[in-house]
């Protein structure tokens, strides 16, 4: 295949045999599913989307390719677009956090009500449904409205902002099992949501940032739990004066 999705489908394909341990047969099932869909594409096949799969059926029932037939190339397409969404998702989800220091159940229930994308700020309902609101970067609302743009493009229609494959909340156990995914993918050592929230915290406190407002953005209702970030401005301070001390020179 000469088109666009071709890295994606071999990596789909890959992950398929590699991660899934998927029968040969299902590979080419899959195979045949995706050199139809291109070829029914004058040029370069579309990323699947609502209306491209559309068109891709009623170009095979033009073929005249029985229904059933096509019925298999739907289920093959689809299972692409599921982990097309997966990819995106949890990508996004992990520069949210890292971004924003929000709790994987606060991320997992965000809706697009509660995205203001002129004034960057989200709503969030933290422990006990209080709601707060917590700045974004500029750079995150990029990521995000394309990420808005592409899930309407593929047709999926959700309050979430991170759908599940049915257009429901997506469930915290797939999205731990998504982000080990992706850390296996990029060779970093497996970690969990709440190593991606502290390391926002202790970034946060490297860079300036105060602990009383540090506490209100991570939604802590004492500030006694935001202060055990403190350590690393002592210990920031004692290293660098260790660079700076005349004696430590003289020594």
């Amino acid at each position: 295949m000469n088109h666009p999705q071709a890295a994606l489908t071999d990596r789909f394909l890959k992950e398929r045999t590699y991660l899934k341990n998927v029968t040969p047969a299902t590979l080419l099932w899959y195979r045949i599913a995706f050199k139809n869909y291109a070829a029914s594409f004058t040029g370069d096949a579309p990323l699947p989307s609502k209306t491209a799969l559309q068109d891709f059926v009623v170009a095979q029932r033009d073929r005249g390719i029985r229904a059933v037939t096509v019925n298999t190339y739907i289920g093959a397409m689809n299972a692409f677009c599921v982990w097309l969404h997966e990819e995106g998702r949890v990508h996004l989800a992990a520069l949210l956090t890292l971004d924003m220091g929000l709790r994987v159940s606060e991320t997992l229930h965000l809706r697009h009500a509660d995205v203001d994308f002129d004034n960057l700020i989200l709503k969030v309902f933290g422990k006990g449904q209080k709601e707060r609101l917590v700045p974004f970067s500029p750079e995150l609302r990029k990521r995000l409205y394309r990420f808005e743009r592409l899930k309407e493009q593929k047709g999926i229609r959700s309050p979430f902002v991170f759908a599940g494959s049915r257009a429901t909340r997506w469930e915290k156990r797939n999205s731990a099992t998504s982000l080990y995914l992706m850390e296996r993918k990029l060779g970093l050592p497996i970690f969990g949501w709440h190593r991606l929230r502290h390391t926002f915290a202790t970034n946060y406190v490297r860079h300036g940032g105060d602990i009383v407002r540090l506490a209100m953005v991570l939604g802590h209702p004492q500030i006694t739990t935001t202060q055990r970030y403190l350590h690393l401005l002592t210990e920031d301070l004692s290293a660098s004066h260790q660079k700076v001390s005349i004696l430590n020179r003289l020594g």
